[in-house]
């Protein structure tokens, strides 16, 4: 199986061509605007030169968020151009799953994901991940679906109280929220630096797990569209 592995949810936006669960070519955007098309040509720079190819692609991957609104919609709508010649399957995954799933293959099998989501809220997800590390899913035993619904807006005042005990605690918004969860968490729970989802780690999710991505994906938001009346 071949897939085609995009994210640019987060500021370090990447690509990955993969084998199973072997990154044959990738490459990182480190720092640049999501908005930018030229990623599309300096990728398939990237795969020409690993002699990678879209008509070899079995299926693509798109990470779907919580993160850069525009970054999102411009990476699915690139996956779904591409896999639409040979009608290829576009599947998503949270990019906060991705990350949990990261950092649960470490020291701690269950993570908490808390991100900045805007209007004096904060999202969070928790995640577990089995001892054999076959099973991933939300804290409270629940399968991940990938949309909206695995997360909770809170809070500053309610995340103490609503966050799991003993999880460990990461952040892609970690320049800030980062002194917000310092005060409120021990420091042996926090990874105290900004985290954005792995590549090798993508595509061992979705060779390992595949059913953990979503079908027909949508963008994950947390607020429902604000109207602005004129």
């Amino acid at each position: 199986m071949r897939r085609l592995i995009l994210d640019r949810s987060c500021s370090c936006a990447g690509f990955a061509f993969t084998q199973e669960d072997r990154v044959l070519c990738k490459k990182l955007w480190e720092g640049k605007a999501a908005r930018s098309p030229a990623w599309l040509a300096e990728m398939a720079d990237v795969m020409r030169a690993f002699d990678c190819r879209l008509d070899q692609v079995d299926e693509f991957v798109c990470a779907i968020g919580p993160g850069s609104f525009s970054g999102i919609r411009a990476a699915l709508a690139a996956c779904s151009g591409m896999a639409l010649p040979g009608r290829n399957p576009l599947l998503g995954i949270s990019s906060a799953a991705a990350l949990a799933f990261e950092y649960a293959l470490g020291d701690y099998a269950a993570v908490t994901v808390i991100g900045d989501a805007r209007r004096s809220r904060l999202w969070c997800v928790s995640y577990q991940l089995s001892l054999d590390a076959r099973e991933f899913k939300l804290f409270a035993g629940a399968p991940i679906s990938n949309t909206a619904g695995d997360f909770e807006l809170l809070t500053a005042e309610e995340l103490e109280r609503r966050i799991p005990a003993g999880t460990l605690i990461i952040s892609p918004d970690w320049d800030r929220v980062g002194d917000l969860l310092m005060e409120r968490f021990p420091a042996e729970r926090l990874v105290k630096k900004q985290v954005s989802p792995d590549l090798d780690v993508l595509a061992r999710l979705a060779h390992c797990l595949p059913t953990l991505c979503r079908p027909e994906p949508l963008p994950i938001y947390l607020h429902p569209a604000a109207v602005v009346k004129a």
